[in-house]
């Protein structure tokens, strides 16, 4: 009988729902933009290797060892995405 009270009562209705709504609509977007900004970090770490080990598998006769070119590369690469 209260319920259906609340439910056909056209007084304040909006303000407490949205009152009690609102925190659960924030945290859904506050989480779905966390989960984008390391998604997008995973993306430009992956690149970076990717970079890094193509470009340490095509050193010719350079000075360096595979594995300091790929730290430099890597380096480098990674530097860029901040």
């Amino acid at each position: 009988m209260l319920l259906n009270r609340f439910w056909r009562s056209k007084s304040g209705n909006f303000a407490l729902l949205m009152g009690l709504g609102l925190p659960a609509i924030l945290s859904a977007v506050a989480f779905a933009t966390d989960v984008s900004t390391m998604m997008r970090a995973k993306s430009n770490l992956q690149n970076a290797l990717d970079a890094a080990n193509l470009a340490s598998s095509h050193l010719g006769d350079l000075d360096m060892t595979r594995t300091d070119a790929f730290d430099r590369y890597f380096q480098a690469n990674i530097a860029g995405h901040g």
